[in-house]
């Protein structure tokens, strides 16, 4: 169990309006990607090769429509959302991210890394 902080163990903290978990979910989302989380399905981007494609292909817009059955624009924005598409694109993500296990660091301009191996989490 997490620990309970002051204010959570005497009632005192606010509750979750949608708009706070919006903020909430899309920073966690910039945290997973940033840690290239999302690099199997959604690719990555590389100063020599340009746009890598991952499993979700090149058109990632088109690739959420076939899983969810939602027009949603890649990338995501997510201050455009209602709660119906924000928890279907929370189940989408949670579907496709992945811990990177293998691949090598481009150092050409800072690009990054660039895995090959995924271990799915799921």
């Amino acid at each position: 169990m997490a620990k309970k902080y002051w204010s959570q163990r005497k009632g005192l903290t606010a509750k979750y309006n949608f708009s706070s978990l919006v903020i909430a979910i899309k920073s966690v989302f910039y945290d997973f990607g940033n840690r290239d989380y999302f690099q199997e399905y959604y690719g990555y981007d590389c100063v020599d090769a340009g746009h890598v494609n991952g499993k979700a292909g090149i058109d990632i817009s088109n690739f959420i429509f076939r899983k969810i059955r939602r027009q949603i624009k890649w990338p995501l924005e997510f201050d455009v959302f209602d709660e119906d598409t924000l928890f279907d694109i929370i189940e989408l993500l949670h579907d496709t991210i992945s811990f990177p296990l293998e691949g090598y660091f481009h150092e050409y301009a800072g690009c990054g890394y660039h895995y090959s191996s995924f271990d799915t989490m799921n």
